[in-house]
């Protein structure tokens, strides 16, 4: 016998909706709502704890640190969000002005700068500072 499956109870409440902007870039967790007319300053410093966290040098690692280990660079696959900009126009690389794209392995500094992997270690043998925010 076929007989129809019930509908499911409809929900008393509506779900949330999250954003991309709602979640961690670092560690993927969801952000609690925004109230309207918030800043963004609890957002930044859950960031920066996270990129604290994820950056700490392991114990018992060498005592000679890499330029990436003094910066505190976290390395990351890019995902369509790290493309884009907060306007919505593609990203690029600051150092070789090209778009990132899906896929790529990208590097984010401690100041939150985001490079291609490979561009910052390149600039790293040159310089040990984050191209945009030198000290001049």
């Amino acid at each position: 016998m076929n007989r129809p499956l019930p509908a499911p109870p409809s929900c008393s409440r509506p779900r949330r909706t999250i954003t991309e902007r709602d979640i961690c870039p670092i560690c993927n967790h969801i952000f609690p709502p925004q109230s309207p007319g918030s800043d963004e300053d609890a957002r930044e410093a859950h960031i920066r704890v996270c990129i604290e966290r994820h950056a700490t040098r392991r114990p018992g690692a060498s005592s000679q640190s890499t330029p990436s280990e003094r910066l505190r660079m976290l390395t990351f696959v890019a995902t369509e969000k790290d493309c884009l900009g907060t306007d919505g126009v593609q990203s690029e690389c600051s150092i070789c002005m090209e778009e990132y794209e899906v896929g790529a392995e990208l590097a984010r500094l401690e100041c939150l700068c985001k490079f291609h992997k490979t561009c910052i270690l390149g600039w790293f043998d040159r310089k040990e500072e984050c191209p945009v925010h030198k000290v001049t």
